[in-house]
C-alpha cells in the first residue's frame, strides 16, 4: 500500500468506527457501521468489502452476495437522491442480516417500473425481490431505508 492510499485508509477508519452496539429486547447486538461519502468514488467498493469482511467473520457467508449487491443498491440510492453521504449499518439478528442505511433526506424511495432501455430504476425492485422485507423509517435527522435478508439454515 503506498503511504497515500495508508493515510486515506487511516483517515477513513477514525471516520468510521467500524462498529458499535446495538440493544434490543434485553440482548446487546454488535453493529457494523461504515461511512460512505459521496465525494469518495472508492467508499462504495470499500463498503461492500468491509460488509463481506464481517459476514464472514460472523459465519454468515451464505447471505455476503446477496448483502453485497443490496447494500450497493441502498447506498446508490441514497447517494443519487439525497445529495448527501450514506451510513451502511448491518445488524446479524436471529434469522436474517438487517441492513440499514442512514441518510439526511427526509425524501422517501419510491419503485419506479423501469423499461428495458432504462439505465436505472431498477434498484427497489431488485431489494424486493432478494430481501425479506423491506423499509423505510424516519430519524431524527433524516431517514433510515432498511432490508432483511433471511439466514439460510446451514
Amino acid at each position: 500500500m503506498t503511504s497515500t492510499t495508508a493515510k486515506r485508509a487511516e483517515i477513513r477508519e477514525r471516520e468510521n468506527p467500524p462498529t458499535s452496539t446495538y440493544e434490543d429486547n434485553g440482548m446487546r447486538y454488535r453493529r457494523l457501521q461504515v461511512r460512505v461519502r459521496r465525494d469518495d468514488p472508492a467508499a462504495l467498493s470499500g463498503a461492500r468489502a468491509t460488509l463481506c469482511e464481517w459476514l464472514r467473520g460472523w459465519a454468515l457467508d451464505s447471505v455476503r452476495d446477496t448483502a453485497a449487491l443490496l447494500a450497493s443498491e441502498l447506498i446508490t440510492n441514497t447517494l443519487q437522491h439525497s445529495g448527501g453521504s450514506a451510513v451502511l449499518a448491518a445488524l446479524p439478528l436471529v434469522d436474517v442480516v438487517r441492513l440499514e442505511v442512514y441518510d439526511s433526506s427526509t425524501r422517501t424511495p419510491r419503485k419506479r417500473e423501469a423499461d428495458e432501455e432504462a439505465t436505472s430504476g431498477r434498484g427497489l425492485m431488485l431489494i424486493e425481490a432478494l430481501a425479506e422485507s423491506w423499509g423505510v423509517d424516519p430519524s431524527s435527522d433524516g431517514k433510515c431505508v432498511w432490508c432483511e435478508i433471511p439466514i439460510e439454515p446451514r
